[in-house]
């Protein structure tokens, strides 16, 4: 809920309770917020035949901050009971006093079918009527949001046939005129020259982004641009999103001569490949614009490093604690067995000798 910076603001709604049934309607600012605020009206449930009962408040915002955040809840004779839906309070917003900041309609040649309002800057947003020089409505805008809106197209409920002055008026959202300090309605008037009509002409412009680097496919990219009918008639096109020439996404768009309007897609990059730049675009039937949208080379994993087994030890056999012997040595140690052997074999010898003359010896007595 929006109320204008200023007092005698009308708060009201609906209820299914019975008429005189009383209500307080509970304004408490919002956690957080530097200029608190309570307000606490009471009011009565009013009765309405074949509908909905009504009630309303009337409360003062003037000397509030414009963005203060607030909430509303409202509650019955028990005050603990809140009757709003779900319980839940509702959120409001203090907005600046309704204004006009820019306001202007050009003289200009048209087809009969739309004009065009050049700028339309408020405080609350609106609408904008065109009317004739009688007074009568000729046709109205779509609403337009709060702040600076450019080449408002208006399309007109019947063409116009003849040259004449019309006169675009300014309204609040709820249908209310802007007025100025004398309480006058915020008018602008323009000569308008009625011509044969130039064919609509879909112009594209502003792609964003004009490039785009993704580290990967299957990241989801929003792409917007803007486009605008440099034609007089209004006209119907489908606008495509295009990726190296093929068709992703379509949206139908209408507009009147001289509307723009900002189209939005979400491209889906599921199917491109690594390492590869693709064209992609944004086209109507008379026109597109284009960028560049690259996909990252494809990463290469890291080897795991891999475990490298010590290897055990390898027992060292201790060198025998036995020295080599030296040549010398061993001379010595064979001579040594020689003797030893040659010893063993005259003793032998020796004891041969000495049975043989004791046998010798005792056949000598015998012969005797």
């Amino acid at each position: 809920m929006n109320v204008p910076q200023q007092d005698g603001v009308q708060v009201s709604g609906t209820t299914t309770l019975a008429a005189g049934t009383e209500l307080t309607i509970e304004m408490v600012t919002a956690s957080g917020e530097d200029d608190a605020f309570v307000k606490t009206p009471t009011t009565t449930v009013e009765y309405v035949e074949g509908g909905a009962n009504t009630w309303s408040v009337t409360e003062d915002f003037g000397d509030e901050s414009a963005g203060t955040e607030f909430d509303v809840r409202v509650t019955g004779p028990d005050s603990n009971t809140p009757l709003t839906a779900n319980e839940e309070t509702v959120p409001g917003v203090v907005t600046a006093p309704p204004a006009v900041d820019e306001f202007t309609f050009s003289d200009q040649r048209s087809g009969g079918a739309s004009v065009t309002v050049d700028t339309f800057n408020t405080t609350q947003g609106g609408f904008i009527a065109i009317q004739n020089a009688d007074g009568e409505r000729l046709g109205t805008s779509s609403d337009l949001a709060t702040g600076e809106q450019t080449r408002v197209a208006v399309s007109l409920d019947e063409d116009v046939e003849e040259n004449q002055e019309l006169t675009a008026v300014a309204y609040r959202a709820e249908g209310a005129p802007y007025t100025d300090d004398d309480g006058n309605a915020i008018t602008r008037t323009a000569q308008v020259t009625v011509e044969d009509a130039d064919p609509a002409d879909f112009q594209v412009s502003d792609l964003s982004p004009q490039n785009a680097e993704l580290d990967e496919p299957g990241t989801a990219v929003e792409v917007s641009a803007t486009v605008t009918n440099d034609g007089d008639e209004e006209a119907t096109q489908d606008v495509e999103l295009r990726i190296d020439g093929q068709t992703l996404n379509t949206q139908s768009v209408t507009l009147a001569g001289g509307e723009s309007t900002t189209v939005t897609f979400e491209a889906d990059t599921g199917s491109l490949e690594f390492g590869t730049t693709y064209v992609h675009s944004i086209a109507t039937a008379d026109d597109d614009t284009s960028g560049a949208l690259t996909i990252g080379p494809e990463s290469t994993p890291e080897p795991t490093p891999t475990a490298t087994e010590e290897p055990e030890p390898t027992a060292t056999e201790e060198p025998s604690r036995r020295q080599p012997r030296s040549l010398k040595t061993r001379r010595r140690t064979l001579m040594t067995a020689t003797v030893t052997e040659l010893a063993s074999v005259l003793s032998w010898h020796c004891w041969r000798s000495s049975v043989l003359r004791s046998w010798l010896s005792a056949a000598r007595l015998a012969n005797n």
